[in-house]
């Protein structure tokens, strides 16, 4: 099956303002555990409910912690002018790029030069969505675009990135502003059972991140 049906599938799931990630708290959240710590979560719930209210009013096109000279594209939404400040032999894949993985129907369809950054260190600009808790935050998701996500529809598999910071390492609290991960990045389809079975929720993944949040 191609990886756009199965992203149609988890779409059909979910509701236009329901976080991505949403299937699979409600599925594992109390038998996941990550780098051999148990997750701490708020029902599914409680979790759209304090993220729709962190949103409210909101301007998707002006949110805070914007830098000076970045801005929102109007017709992709997608941040752009965001100094990266990447390090030396960082990477900077942009979203158009992963999101390339919407129309490919295998890994091994993407294109090369994505392929390419699979175990590199790379640097991205984007947005966080709340997966599981809303302070101490050490996994969620980086997506390109509020107006694809939080005041859209969920992203597709090539909008969105895990991210992962180390376990140890202090947790971000849920944010608006544009946020600079660091970190080493990986192709990893992951589906919403631990056996393997059921839709891909997600095929990108920075592990041994950091996230700083630009300001707000």
């Amino acid at each position: 099956m191609s990886l756009p049906r199965l992203r149609d599938l988890l779409l059909a799931g979910i509701g236009a303002l329901i976080l991505v990630g949403a299937v699979y708290v409600g599925a594992r959240a109390s038998t996941v555990e990550v780098e051999a710590r148990t997750r701490v979560t708020l029902p599914h719930g409680e979790l759209v409910a304090a993220a729709q209210a962190a949103r409210a009013g909101v301007d998707p096109y002006n949110p805070p912690g914007l830098p000076p000279g970045a801005s929102i594209d109007p017709e992709t939404g997608l941040l752009q002018g965001l100094d990266l400040a990447p390090p030396a032999n960082t990477a900077t894949p942009s979203w158009p790029l992963l999101a390339t993985a919407n129309e490919a129907a295998t890994v091994a369809d993407l294109p090369a030069d994505l392929r390419a950054l699979d175990g590199r260190q790379v640097v991205l600009g984007g947005f966080m969505v709340a997966l599981y808790e809303l302070r101490g935050i050490r996994e969620f998701a980086l997506v390109g675009s509020h107006t694809a996500c939080c005041f859209g529809i969920p992203p597709g598999l090539g909008d969105q990135v895990v991210v992962r910071l180390p376990r140890g390492a202090r947790g971000l609290a849920l944010t608006l502003a544009p946020l600079r991960v660091v970190g080493t990045f990986q192709i990893r389809p992951q589906h919403q059972y631990p056996d393997g079975s059921g839709p891909l929720i997600w095929l990108y993944e920075v592990v041994n991140a950091t996230a700083e949040p630009y300001g707000g």
